[in-house]
C-alpha cells in the first residue's frame, strides 16, 4: 500500500503523533497557551524598552524642531511628539505589559503623531489637521535637517515652502535646504529670489496658452539667464542693473 518500508514507518510515526494529540488535546492546548503567553511577555518587555528609547529621543527632537522652526520664521511654535499604545483586540498580535495587552506591530507597540501649535495660547493639535501647507513644509525641512544623515529618502520636494515668510527668513530657509542637499536631492517650487538664488540648478516653469489650450514649459537656465530670472523675482518684469547686482549677491550667500 505504501510502496516502501520507509514510507510505512513514516505513516506509523504520523499516526502516533495524531493519536497522542487526540489523547492529550487539552494538555497540548494548555502547553501552547503557556508558550504564547511567555512570548507575549517577552515581546512586551522588548516593546517597552523600545518605547522608552523613543520617548527619550522624542524630547530631543521636540527641542531641536522648535529651535529650527524659530529660525525658519515660526517664532512661537510648540511641537510635540505624541506616542500612544492601543489596547489589543482579540485577533491582534499582542504584547503583554503589566497585565495589559497592547497591539503589537513590526516596530513595537507605539504609534507616534506630531502635534503643533504656531500661535501663542493655542494647544498643540495634530500637524496633519491644523498646519498650513507652508508650515508643514517648514516642519518637514526641520525634521529632515536633524535626521539628514539617518534618513535614506533619495529625493525631497518642497512646494511653496516660502508661503507667508519674509525675505530674511526665506534666505534662512534657502540656506537650510542648501545644507540638506548634501544628503538628498531637493526640488523646491518657489517664488522667493532668496531661495532660488541658492540652488545648484534652476528650472524656469511657465504656463502659456497655445492653440486654445494651456501648456506648461520648463527650461533649464544657464548662469546669465538665471541671474536675470532672479532679478525679475526681485524687481518685477522691468529688470534694472540694481536688481541684477542684487541677484548676483544673493547667489553668493554661503550661510
Amino acid at each position: 500500500k505504501y510502496g516502501t518500508l520507509e514510507a510505512v514507518f513514516e505513516e506509523w510515526d504520523k499516526l502516533k503523533s495524531e493519536l497522542a494529540l487526540v489523547e492529550n488535546f487539552e494538555r497540548e492546548i494548555a502547553r501552547l497557551r503557556q508558550e504564547i503567553l511567555q512570548a507575549e511577555k517577552v515581546l512586551g518587555g522588548h516593546a517597552m524598552r523600545l518605547s522608552g528609547k523613543r520617548k527619550e529621543i522624542a524630547q530631543k527632537v521636540e527641542k531641536s524642531i522648535i529651535s529650527i522652526l524659530k529660525t525658519l520664521g515660526i517664532l512661537h511654535a510648540e511641537f510635540k511628539v505624541v506616542i500612544r499604545q492601543s489596547e489589543a483586540a482579540a485577533n491582534d498580535v499582542r504584547a503583554l505589559v503589566d497585565g495589559k495587552y497592547y497591539t503589537a506591530y513590526a516596530d513595537g507597540v507605539d504609534r507616534a503623531e506630531f502635534f503643533i501649535s504656531t500661535n501663542i495660547g493655542e494647544e498643540p493639535k495634530p500637524l496633519a489637521k491644523v498646519a498650513s501647507g507652508g508650515e508643514i513644509s517648514r516642519v518637514m525641512l526641520a525634521l529632515k535637517s536633524i535626521l539628514a544623515k539617518q534618513d535614506r529618502l533619495p529625493m525631497l520636494v518642497f512646494d511653496e515652502i516660502d508661503t507667508g515668510i519674509s525675505g530674511r527668513i526665506s534666505q534662512k530657509v534657502g540656506i537650510a535646504m542648501k545644507k540638506l542637499a548634501a544628503f538628498h536631492q531637493i526640488i523646491a517650487i518657489t517664488h522667493q529670489p532668496q531661495i532660488a538664488a541658492l540652488a545648484d540648478a534652476h528650472l524656469s516653469v511657465i504656463k502659456i496658452e497655445s492653440e486654445g489650450r494651456s501648456k506648461v514649459t520648463a527650461a533649464f537656465l544657464p548662469q546669465e539667464k538665471r541671474i536675470r530670472e532672479i532679478a525679475k523675482l526681485l524687481s518685477g518684469e522691468k529688470i534694472t542693473e540694481a536688481s541684477l547686482e542684487s541677484a548676483r549677491e544673493l547667489m553668493q550667500v554661503k550661510d
